[in-house]
């Protein structure tokens, strides 16, 4: 993920009335912790760190009992924050070539920030920069 404060989403349960999002370092210590939400997304309020791999789980209270996802056997919630060169090297190519979609969709893709380049992909076949081409990066992609 390029931002060091991603925004969390998940599907919401019914009848939950409030979850809770915890994010674990990669030796599963808690890193941060969610207040009680009633709406299914979150950001942090402190960055994470640059180039570090994190897990992340979303508890939901139901009627006075606890709801975790993902639990096993589904896999881990993982990611990573772009480390720091990439994400510079990314917010200049942005700030240089705001328009550039192709551009930087490789970019993002290239730091392994895969939402991320699908939605400047997606953004590129929209506006008309290099449609073909964008179709067969976005295609390409995991």
């Amino acid at each position: 993920m390029l931002a060091d404060r991603p925004e969390f989403r998940w599907q919401p349960l019914p009848h939950a009335q409030w979850y809770r999002v915890s994010i674990y370092d990669d030796a599963y210590q808690p890193v941060l912790e969610s207040a009680k939400l009633t709406d299914p997304q979150w950001r942090p309020e402190k960055p994470l760190a640059r180039g570090r791999m994190y897990s992340w789980q979303v508890t939901a209270h139901i009627g006075g009992r606890e709801v975790r996802a993902p639990q096993p056997p589904e896999p881990e919630a993982q990611f990573q924050i772009v480390p720091a060169h990439d994400a510079d090297r990314i917010e200049r190519l942005r700030a240089q070539y705001p328009e550039a979609h192709v551009l930087q969709g490789i970019a993002l893709a290239q730091a392994g920030a895969l939402d991320e380049a699908s939605a400047e992909l997606r953004k590129a076949i929209a506006s008309g920069d290099q449609p073909d081409r964008a179709r067969a990066l976005l295609s390409s992609l995991p």
